[in-house]
């Protein structure tokens, strides 16, 4: 019997989650060898900055439910402190990099969803 399509997108969506959630506590266990560890706000941000590098500010408030500008703004300096994350370029026309090493950019090619520089 073939699936309807509003199924298999849910299909889809649940994966999707999954996988993102797996991931998540790879590089969790990952960083935590490092002796850093991000909360779920802060990984949400990694995330979307990954998806999205021309992201603002803004951008990322209306994406996260429940992170307000200052919060935002608190956590990507709190991602730049801990070398996970820099800007290239300036305010208008620049990026976000997600900085990490091999290893992480391992896991999190997997999700196929994100696209990550490695740093070596």
């Amino acid at each position: 019997m073939q699936k309807d399509s509003e199924s298999i997108q849910k299909d889809g969506e649940t994966t999707q989650k999954t996988t993102q959630k797996t991931t998540q506590k790879e590089i969790a266990k990952m960083l935590e060898n490092r002796g850093i560890e991000l909360n779920d706000n802060q990984f949400g941000v990694l995330f979307e900055l990954a998806k999205h590098p021309h992201y603002s500010r803004k951008d990322l408030v209306d994406t996260l439910d429940g992170i307000t500008s200052d919060g935002i703004k608190y956590i990507i300096g709190r991602l730049q402190e801990l070398g996970l994350l820099r800007r290239e370029g300036g305010r208008k026309n620049g990026r976000w990099v997600v900085m990490l090493d091999a290893a992480h950019y391992s896991a999190l090619r997997r999700t196929s969803m994100l696209s990550f520089r490695v740093r070596f």
